[in-house]
């Protein structure tokens, strides 16, 4: 964890201090990886994470998260029109089989909120992607942290060079479903894995 002080302005001008922190999810390397966040072997596709709060540990404004890939044969690649929406849930798993694409109709999920729309371009090798967000998440620390990818651009990328993601064992901790011709509002299936990840959070 790695945390910098700095200042935001109260209602009244006044300058508040907190700190920026970046908290590290999950462990990098391995034998195996996997395709959530970002399935860039398929044209479009919807992914979901969900974060235990104790592996956050502190409430505050959610504006960054990087996730790392191991494939060090995968070249660079832009995933374009894509969307994220961060949310709480009072659960540390999907908690059906069937996942909705809607994750709003998930039992739990409350603030759902879009906080990023646009482009993300991965370099060519091992290493951390980051996605600043557009709009910070105010995240509570009394529930849990659920994440949703929404790829609706139709690009992919050949599987000999796409990112394979670190992850970290959870128990039905994430959720996907890809298809090749339109993007999929479908039921996904959920997995025992979340990916690796840092959030930077100030609070």
């Amino acid at each position: 964890m790695s945390n910098t002080q700095k200042y935001f302005l109260g209602s009244s001008g006044q300058r508040i201090p907190g700190t920026e922190q970046t908290i590290q999810i999950g462990n990098t390397g391995g034998v195996d990886a996997r395709f959530n966040p970002m399935y860039e072997y398929y044209e479009y596709y919807w992914t979901g994470q969900i974060y235990d709060r104790t592996d956050i540990g502190i409430s505050g404004l959610i504006s960054k998260m990087q996730f790392y890939n191991q494939h060090s044969s995968a070249t660079q690649y832009t995933t374009n029109d894509l969307t994220i929406k961060l949310g709480h849930i009072t659960s540390t798993t999907f908690p059906s089989s069937q996942v909705p694409e809607d994750f709003s109709t998930i039992s739990g999920v409350t603030d759902l909120t879009t906080v990023f729309v646009g482009s993300v371009t991965r370099s060519a090798g091992v290493g951390w992607t980051a996605i600043p967000f557009d709009t910070d998440f105010d995240y509570d620390n009394t529930k849990d942290l659920i994440v949703n990818f929404q790829y609706r651009n139709g690009d992919y990328q050949s599987s000999t060079v796409s990112a394979e993601w670190s992850y970290d064992s959870r128990t039905y901790g994430s959720a996907l479903e890809y298809s090749m011709t339109s993007y999929p509002t479908t039921n996904g299936a959920r997995s025992g894995y979340v990916p690796t990840t840092k959030i930077t959070i100030f609070g």
